[in-house]
């Protein structure tokens, strides 16, 4: 009886643990439904565009334990829809998060190339570039493989580095001319054909304008050069005239000064011929004397007049050198 008991014991909590199995599974399976239907809900209004309300849903999905298995989806799609709203800080962060944890989920390369997209929007080229090259030594045969190149390409492009730039954009024209990214990249390459003819431009400019600071060196250098010798010139202009008119006073003074010896000498001859008339007519007779001195006298008021003269001259030239510098 006791046996009966015990056995009749066990299979009831047996048929207790069946049914609540039974009811988990159906609650799992309940909520799994109602994950994907909000999922299927969010990606529906992803695919009208409606990225905020997308957003919410993926959102939902992903702060539920429940969906746990839905969550990696979740976070992809939340990334897109960050990267369609501009929500940069949010997307990064989703990006981080996804990397770090869903390894080896399916979306995982495509990731690191919205992660490279996310820098690239961000201004951060150098940052991208590293990533975008990054996923193309990784997975040259991914779908994205083409538009990681032309980003990459993108990227040289900001960064100034035109020969690599175009180096990629050529590998994209050239090998995948389905991309939809082809048409794009031989734009970048007209633009780069159009830099480097700038490039030569400014450096032409820049050549010649070096040129013409040197040429304009040049000629102020010639033209200082120039205006010291006219200044030179000029003095010893001035100078020469100076020499000359110097010259001419010292030649008429010399002159003077001759004719002063010769009017004095002949002054000298004059007094010795009155005195030797005097005593000739003193011996003859004493009334004639009276008149002689009268004659002499007026001579040698000229000839003391005409001294004077050559006498205040050789002051003036005196004088003159004194004001001008001295005598040579």
């Amino acid at each position: 009886m006791q046996k009966k008991a015990i056995l009749f014991l066990l299979l009831t909590i047996l048929s207790f643990s069946s049914l609540a199995a039974q009811n988990g599974a159906k609650s799992t399976t309940d909520a799994a439904g109602k994950g994907k239907a909000i999922f299927d809900s969010g990606m529906s209004f992803f695919s009208k565009n409606d990225y905020r309300n997308a957003l919410v849903l993926f959102r939902k999905v992903i702060a539920n334990p429940s969906y746990s298995s839905l969550a990696p989806d979740a976070y992809y799609w939340s990334i897109l829809s960050d990267l369609a709203l501009k929500d940069f800080d949010s997307g990064t962060k989703d990006v981080e998060f996804f990397l770090a944890n869903y390894r080896n989920n399916p979306h995982y390369p495509d990731v690191i190339y919205q992660n490279g997209r996310l820098s690239f929007l961000k201004d951060d080229f150098e940052k991208a570039l590293r990533i975008f090259q990054s996923f193309i030594s990784a997975y040259p045969r991914h779908d994205m493989y083409p538009a990681a190149l032309f980003w990459a390409g993108e990227c040289m492009y900001q960064l100034g580095q035109f020969a690599d730039a175009e180096k990629a954009f050529s590998v994209l024209v050239d090998k995948y001319p389905d991309s939809v990214k082809r048409e794009t990249a031989q734009y970048r390459l007209d633009l780069i054909e159009q830099k480097y003819r700038e490039i030569e431009l400014l450096k032409l400019l820049k050549w010649s304008h070096e040129e013409s600071l040197k040429s304009i060196e040049e000629f102020q250098r010639r033209e200082k050069s120039y205006e010291q010798a006219i200044n030179a010139f000029q003095r010893k202009i001035a100078d020469m005239l100076k020499d000359t008119r110097q010259a001419e006073l010292e030649q008429r003074i010399a002159d003077l000064e001759k004719q002063n010896a010769d009017l004095t000498q002949r002054l000298n001859e004059k007094d010795a011929a009155i005195a030797a008339l005097t005593q000739q007519l003193n011996a003859l007779s004493p009334g004639i004397v009276a008149a002689v001195p009268a004659a002499t006298t007026d001579d040698r008021e000229t000839l003391l007049s005409m001294k004077n003269e050559a006498l205040e001259l050789k002051d003036f030239y005196i004088e003159w050198l004194a004001k001008n510098g001295g005598s040579k």
